[in-house]
């Protein structure tokens, strides 16, 4: 934050064991992640993710304009749930691929699927099956990846704060 203050531009710092990352977001927000055991490009991935999990709880109008610094860390205590599970999955490939599960019942599935997105009026609707997907209508694949991540991400952590 110095830095920048002089007009220098440093984005990272290594230390003997790990790393700090600093990047702005929308000229509003400035994450800084610390890790140590993961590359730089997983830590960068993750703090891009954690900021989509942001924009995706309290929407992008909020962030580019905070007035209220303690209203915006209260509505950002809906995202935490979702940014804890996106720490625990950094050394999958989480961030590139989505998971699917195959099974002999999926076309039977995506019938009656299709049908539910019609009756509660979304076409982004998809059966997950540990955390997979098994099926999911035209509108769900049509979803950006790191939607359909976030998404899968917040139903996951959502079901483990129920238990």
């Amino acid at each position: 934050m110095f830095c920048k203050s002089q007009s220098v531009d440093l984005s990272i710092t290594y230390l003997e064991d790990g790393m700090i990352v600093w990047k702005e977001y929308d000229g509003t927000l400035m994450m800084i992640g610390i890790a140590r055991g993961i590359p730089e490009k997983v830590l960068r991935s993750l703090m891009d993710y954690s900021y989509y999990a942001m924009v995706f709880c309290v929407g992008i109008a909020a962030i580019k304009k905070i007035k209220n610094i303690d209203r915006f860390k209260r509505e950002l205590k809906n995202c935490y749930a979702l940014i804890d599970q996106l720490m625990e999955v950094t050394e999958s490939d989480f961030f590139r691929f989505t998971e699917a599960v195959l099974c002999s019942e999926s076309m039977a599935m995506l019938v009656k699927l299709n049908e539910f997105s019609i009756q509660i009026g979304s076409p982004f609707c998809s059966i997950l099956v540990r955390q997979k997907i098994a099926c999911g209508t035209e509108g769900w694949w049509d979803l950006d990846i790191v939607d359909r991540k976030l998404l899968m991400v917040l139903l996951n952590a959502s079901s483990t704060i129920q238990q």
